[in-house]
């Protein structure tokens, strides 16, 4: 029997963009079995106006609605559970899928035997006109990060994301590990990370979506440099330490979890942990941070666990 595919599809104040969204999905040349919307309470007409979509629908389209504003993490978390097919695809409101985004994403699945995959996507404006960069451009998906990716998915994504959800598609056998994923987690981070852990994530690098950008996305464009400058001085302040109680989370969760891992999964979770306590911690040594820094630099950790040379100048130079 041929694998069915669910679509998952989290939404909020959607109106302007989500029937193109649904439309571009409805026209799959492998048709979902099904889709599943959750609206997360939306205070404007957004659940009326799906609703109307959904009663037109020419396959299987569930609507649901959150009780209250839940976030964009737990509504993906709701529409996953509502999920019946043998695979789940995420999908954003606002974006567009290309009519072979599903067929291309489980024939490569299949082939090479992965539990989860994920693709390039073209940016986008408002209008759908490129922006003359992809996603993978983006979030620095580049040759070398492709190299470690392929001899440690896992290894490599601890250093930063590069899995976007909307262009995610995954077995359903572990769809319960997604039911309650902790804040502050977002959700394709928190699945991106379990499956690498397993050893069974891919890539397809193929553009399958158009990523709409419109100003008022969760997760979009990167920062410039005074952004991320911004961010890091934040980070140094006591969000580091916040980050390493988050992967501590994700450690305890894969250990009680049962699913087979990779051997060194959490030692790289403990390391990681250390690592971002002691970008903390040097702040408080005053002029023995720069011994703490420089253990760092030698032990590669700002490779290992990091973005290379964008957090090791910036622990060097932020006060």
């Amino acid at each position: 029997m041929k694998p069915r595919i669910s679509v998952a599809l989290a939404c909020y104040k959607g109106k302007p963009y989500i029937k193109e969204q649904l439309e571009s999905i409805w026209k799959q040349t492998l048709l979902p079995f099904e889709v599943i919307i959750v609206d997360d309470a939306s205070p404007d007409d957004t659940l009326s106006y799906v609703s109307e979509l959904v009663a037109q629908a020419p396959i299987p389209t569930r609507l649901l609605s959150a009780a209250n504003n839940q976030g964009s993490t737990a509504t993906f978390g709701q529409a996953i559970q509502a999920c019946q097919g043998d695979w789940i695809a995420l999908a954003d409101q606002d974006d567009v899928w290309l009519p072979h985004k599903l067929q291309t994403l489980l024939s490569q699945a299949l082939k090479e035997g992965r539990q989860a995959i994920f693709s390039d996507a073209e940016l986008v404006n408002r209008d759908l006109e490129p922006l003359g960069h992809r996603l993978w451009e983006n979030s620095r998906f580049d040759s070398r990060m492709k190299r470690a990716f392929g001899e440690d998915a896992f290894a490599a994504l601890l250093r930063y994301n590069v899995v976007t959800g909307a262009t995610l598609l995954f077995n359903a056998s572990r769809k319960d590990l997604f039911q309650q994923i902790p804040s502050p987690w977002i959700h394709d981070y928190w699945i991106a990370l379990t499956f690498a852990a397993q050893a069974s994530l891919g890539y397809c690098t193929d553009v399958l979506l158009l990523y709409r950008q419109h100003g008022q996305n969760q997760i979009g464009q990167k920062p410039g440099f005074a952004g991320e400058w911004n961010v890091a001085q934040a980070k140094a302040a006591n969000l580091y330490l916040e980050e390493a109680a988050q992967f501590a989370s994700l450690a305890a969760y894969l250990q009680s979890s049962g699913i087979p891992l990779q051997p060194k999964v959490l030692t790289q979770l403990q390391e990681k942990c250390r690592f971002l306590e002691s970008r903390f911690t040097m702040r408080q040594r005053g002029h023995l941070r720069v011994l703490t820094w420089l253990k760092n630099v030698l032990g590669f950790r700002y490779f290992r666990y990091g973005q290379g040379w964008r957090p090791l100048l910036k622990d060097l130079l932020l006060p």
